[in-house]
């Protein structure tokens, strides 16, 4: 018996059961999403629509292997959206301090800027945070710094398949992260 599906303010479907089953094992949808089918007086949670939901779902990760995840390099979803705000952040000020050579105390507030966004995004990507914060202040280091770290954080970001040009990740990408929405039946 085909589900509809209610996520993010939206109506989705109908889907067949199996197809349901397969939104919840890759993440796409959670138990906690609400549904509805044909003999249902009202929405309920997944959980309770779907009989036996909980055997075709994995359990989450154990935390040895949440760790042992972040240990290996991979980003979560919550770091990537991080990671791509941080980057358009520092390009943003990377252009402010083309602005600032016209004032010497602009150009002191954006190496400032460069030095702390430097430091969160290779917080985030797990490098030596506090050497890319301090080599932000060495003229022509910081800009081999900074080229090498947004190098490191476009290719983090096109390995998870988010889309990144001139000005950063493209939010129709980072939305579609956030927000996934299953596919449309097949008619």
């Amino acid at each position: 018996m085909d589900i509809l599906i209610f996520k993010n303010g939206q109506n989705h479907g109908p889907f067949p059961e199996k197809d349901v089953i397969a939104f919840l094992k890759s993440g796409r949808l959670t138990t906690a999403d609400m549904g509805w089918r044909e003999g249902c007086t009202e929405w309920a949670p997944l959980s309770k629509l779907l009989e036996n939901a909980a055997a075709h779902i994995p359990p989450p990760l154990p935390k040895a292997l949440a760790e042992a995840q972040r240990e290996t390099g991979i980003l979560l979803d919550a770091e990537i959206l991080k990671l791509a705000r941080l980057q358009k952040y520092l390009i943003w000020v990377v252009l402010a301090s083309l602005a600032s050579l016209l004032n010497r105390y602009l150009a002191i507030g954006t190496i400032i800027l460069t030095a702390v966004f430097m430091f969160r995004l290779a917080k985030t990507l797990r490098k030596p945070a506090w050497g890319f914060a301090i080599g932000a202040f060495i003229p022509l280091i910081s800009l081999i710094l900074l080229l090498g770290l947004n190098s490191d954080a476009t290719a983090a970001l096109r390995k998870r398949g988010i889309r990144v040009g001139l000005m950063g990740a493209k939010q129709s990408d980072l939305d579609q992260l956030t927000h996934p929405n299953p596919p449309t039946p097949k008619t």
